[in-house]
């Protein structure tokens, strides 16, 4: 049997003859965080002998002791709502379950009238194999080393560290650059005698550089002081959340791409419900699919029915394994949905479920009888809709759910207006139509209305036809600060918009027009750089200068790609862009604190060393 642990960061494998089972069980789960309590509890009720081991003397994780008190998206079913609803009938503070304390009681309770084995202040230091399967964890329970034995070990860590100790594959970050997106620090103060919380972006974090970690968790918490001026400071989560953390690659992986288009994998294990919430504010490196999605199309704060598949909980290769919690086989993009709280508690009990059933009938959790699965589940609310209509639908409620009608014909009345997001969308869905294409060059060419001829350009964009180019120039040459109106919030800039298209179909001249936002000293004295106040609709903290941050961004990528398409000499840009960095003043324009933790520094400096790397001979 061979002992597998981490060493300084690098696994290191140990083989041992005669191995020595302090504890045995039919299911061990690492971590009582959101996922790993309703988890290892459905996993019980359903006949499965099962051990919870945790790091800490808490259960909840981020939504307990990480102050994650409220609900974002997610779907409203499942055991989590009976503790929902002790921490209401006993306590007058309770709202969406904020009460911590109680929640914590609450769900205690429900671990020990499952009979659950939990095992507090226990670390794992080593996984055990034989062959390709995980069979069991060395653990260290405060005074030695224990060893327990399971059929299946489940991750429950949030972060991949049982993953990462057994060898899976493991990735951060997105294509373009590998950045994940900001971390948070959630601070609490009383205002008018009301518990309030803030929730703020901190800026990029390696949480697995101890000194990264540190020195920016420890800046990220200096900087919620300016939360306590609104009322009297209560107290700092002291669990840290990692939006984006650890991905692994799986018997499966899930891609945005599929979701986006409508392919749905087979077995699902359940159905999350989120929108595609990538914090960061760098979109002009995203993928084009992605930009099609949050910057042409404006739909940043549509959400989507997301069906998560029992292969990518699985490490491949590995068998005995799988993982509950925002740590899944996916892109980054997916990672930054399949997160919310109430979707972490349904994940855990419908994982439990078929854990419980791989158990009785001895087989591997993808080679469960899925039919007997789909009848246990659904019984229990917690698999979710299986409703696949994007919607503009507000966490709040506040906004009704409004499906996105995915014919663009029926759509394009939209054109004229200010939300036209859903025709965009869906016409670039159906570029190949070419009626459609003759449509929208008819409209765009005869409306006497401008909003509705530059609508139709963008849409023609997004089809990557080229007859949009010169309204698409004509949008840039005039640029404003005009924003669209679909999304609740992050709403997109025309402006940045046409320039993204630009970037895409442009030709020589376009190559000029573009130089001469990026490298003329007068582009920053334009007003629409100046008058736009800060507003929630587009952006909510005054920390950048937001509007010439999106167009400058904007303008350099698509630079960058159009020196690349129509073969200009990359090293003169190289030269351009040295120059930028060298004299500072777009760092200065755009980030208002100049400091190398700040979100703004990160981003804008990040950004300028990623172009000049691209356009390196």
């Amino acid at each position: 049997m061979i002992l597998r642990s981490l060493v300084d960061g690098n696994r290191l494998d140990t083989l041992v003859d005669n191995v020595n089972f302090d504890l045995t069980c039919d299911l061990l789960c690492v971590g009582a965080g959101c996922s790993g309590v309703y988890l290892s509890d459905s996993a019980k009720r359903l006949g499965a002998d099962v051990i919870l081991i945790e790091n800490e003397k808490t259960v909840g994780g981020m939504h307990t002791v990480g102050g994650v008190r409220g609900y974002y998206y997610g779907y409203e079913n499942g055991a989590f709502m009976e503790d929902d609803q002790f921490v209401s009938e006993n306590s007058q503070l309770a709202v969406d379950s904020a009460n911590q304390w109680l929640k914590q009681v609450a769900m205690i309770k429900r671990l020990e009238s499952a009979g659950v084995k939990t095992l507090f202040e226990h670390s794992p230091t080593g996984v055990w194999l034989e062959d390709d399967r995980i069979v069991g964890l060395q653990v260290f329970d405060g005074n030695k080393l224990i060893n327990v034995r399971a059929k299946i070990t489940v991750d429950a860590t949030s972060d991949g560290h049982i993953i990462i100790m057994a060898g899976a594959k493991t990735r951060m970050g997105r294509p373009a650059d590998n950045k994940t997106v900001p971390f948070s620090v959630i601070s609490n103060y009383l205002w008018n005698d009301i518990r309030c919380g803030v929730n703020q972006d901190a800026g990029e974090v390696n949480q697995y550089d101890v000194k990264d970690f540190s020195k920016k968790l420890l800046l990220a918490h200096k900087d919620t002081k300016d939360t306590f001026k609104k009322g009297d400071f209560l107290y700092l989560a002291t669990i840290t959340g990692v939006r984006e953390g650890v991905s692994f690659e799986g018997e499966h992986t899930m891609k945005y791409t599929d979701l986006l288009v409508g392919n749905t994998p087979e077995n699902v294990l359940f159905w999350a419900y989120s929108d595609l919430d990538r914090h960061g504010n760098d979109r002009a490196i995203d993928d084009e699919l992605f930009q099609n999605w949050w910057v042409i199309s404006n739909l940043a704060t549509v959400a989507m029915s997301i069906p998560v598949p029992i292969k990518s909980l699985i490490p491949k290769g590995l068998k005995g394994l799988v993982s509950a919690g925002r740590c899944l086989s996916c892109d980054s993009y997916l990672q930054s949905a399949v997160r919310m709280i109430r979707d972490m508690f349904r994940m855990g009990e419908c994982l439990g479920i078929a854990c419980a059933l791989a158990i009785n009938q001895g087989v591997d959790i993808d080679k469960i009888d899925y039919e007997k699965y789909l009848s246990l589940v659904k019984d229990t609310g917690a698999f979710g809709g299986e409703n696949k209509d994007f919607a503009f639908n507000s966490p709040s409620k506040k906004v009704p759910y409004v499906p996105i009608d995915l014919n663009p014909r029926n759509n394009l009345h939209l054109l004229d207006t200010t939300t036209p997001g859903a025709c965009i969308w869906t016409c670039f869905l159906n570029k190949e139509d070419k009626v459609l294409v003759e449509i929208l060059a008819d409209k765009m060419n005869a409306t006497k209305s401008l909003l509705e001829k530059y609508n139709c350009a963008i849409a023609l964009g997004i089809m990557e036809q080229k007859i949009a180019l010169p309204v698409l120039r004509e949008i840039v040459n005039n640029r404003d600060c005009f924003y669209f109106t679909d999304c609740r919030r992050s709403n997109q800039f025309r402006s940045a918009v046409a320039i993204c298209l630009l970037g895409r179909l442009g030709e020589i001249q376009d190559a000029t027009l573009l130089e001469s936002i990026v490298f003329n000293d007068t582009e920053f004295e334009r007003e629409m750089y100046h008058t736009l106040e800060n507003n929630y609709l587009y952006y909510k903290l005054p920390d950048r200068n937001f509007v010439y941050f999106d167009v400058f961004t904007h303008a350099l990528a698509g630079l960058v790609k159009l020196y690349k398409k129509l073969n200009l000499n990359l090293s003169e840009l190289n030269e351009k862009i040295k120059k930028v960095i060298k004299d500072g003043k777009v760092v200065d324009r755009i980030a208002y604190i100049k400091e190398p933790h700040q979100p703004t520094f990160v981003e804008i400096t990040d950004f300028l060393t990623l172009m000049l790397k691209q356009t390196e001979e």
